[in-house]
C-alpha cells in the first residue's frame, strides 16, 4: 500500500478494461455487393475453423453461421507481431482476416472507410482475399480487399467512475492497446480521458 502511494502513472488495456471482451456485428460491407453470399460464407469457415478464435472471430462466428464445411490446406493463426490471421481453402481460396492498416495501401477508399470507422470507436478488421497460401514466406502476398468487418465494442460501465478516480488522485492513465490506435483513441476519449493516440510503429527506435 506505501508503494502504491507513490503511483502517479497508471497504464492500462483497452479490452476488458475500458470495453467489455464481448462484440457484435454491427456491418460487413462489402466491396462488391454481388460477393456477400460467397462472403458470408467464407466469414463462417474463418470464424469455425480458426484454431484460436479471439473475441473478434467470436463474434463474427456468431453472426455467420453459414459453414460451408470446406476443408483447409493452410492455417496461419493470428499473431500481434503481423496483425492478421488466415486460413486458405484449396479451389476456395486464400482468405486474411486482420488490421486494415496494415494488410492496405493507406490511399485508397476502403483504407479511409475503415479509418473513418475505427475514428467513431468502432473494432474494424478487413477481410481479404490472397494470392498465396497463408503459411507460404512470402504471406500475405498481393492482398485483394474484400469486405470490412465492422465490430461494437461496449465500453464498461464501471469505466468513465475509474478513470475520474484516477484523475481526482492526479494519477495519469496510459492506454496500451494492440488494436488500431484511433480507434483505441475515440473509445478512451468517450471516456473523458485525454491525449492523442500514437501508433507504435511511428516512434523512432532509439
Amino acid at each position: 500500500i506505501e508503494g502504491l502511494a507513490r503511483v502517479d502513472v497508471v497504464c492500462a488495456d483497452k479490452t476488458g478494461t475500458l470495453t467489455e471482451n464481448g462484440m457484435r456485428l454491427a456491418e460487413l460491407r462489402v466491396v462488391d455487393e454481388s460477393d456477400t453470399s460467397t462472403l458470408t460464407s467464407v466469414l463462417a469457415a474463418l470464424a469455425h475453423d480458426d484454431p484460436r478464435p479471439n473475441a473478434s472471430v467470436l463474434a463474427i462466428g456468431e453472426a455467420f453461421d453459414n459453414d460451408p464445411g470446406w476443408t483447409e490446406s493452410a492455417v496461419a493463426p493470428f499473431s500481434s507481431a503481423k496483425k492478421w490471421s488466415g486460413l486458405s481453402y484449396g479451389e476456395h481460396g486464400n482468405w486474411l482476416l486482420g488490421a486494415p492498416d496494415v494488410l492496405l495501401d493507406p490511399g485508397t477508399d476502403i483504407s479511409r472507410q475503415a479509418e473513418d470507422a475505427g475514428s467513431a470507436g468502432l473494432r474494424v478488421l478487413l477481410l481479404a482475399s490472397s494470392n498465396l497460401p497463408v503459411d507460404d514466406d512470402a504471406a500475405p502476398g498481393v492482398v485483394t480487399p474484400r469486405a470490412l468487418v465492422i465490430l461494437e465494442q461496449k465500453v464498461r460501465s464501471d469505466a468513465r467512475e475509474t478513470l475520474e478516480y484516477f484523475a481526482s488522485q492526479s494519477v495519469a492513465v496510459k492506454v496500451i492497446s494492440g488494436d488500431n490506435a484511433v480507434s483505441v483513441g475515440a473509445v478512451a476519449g468517450s471516456l473523458g480521458l485525454d491525449g492523442h493516440p500514437i501508433d507504435a510503429r511511428d516512434l523512432p527506435e532509439d
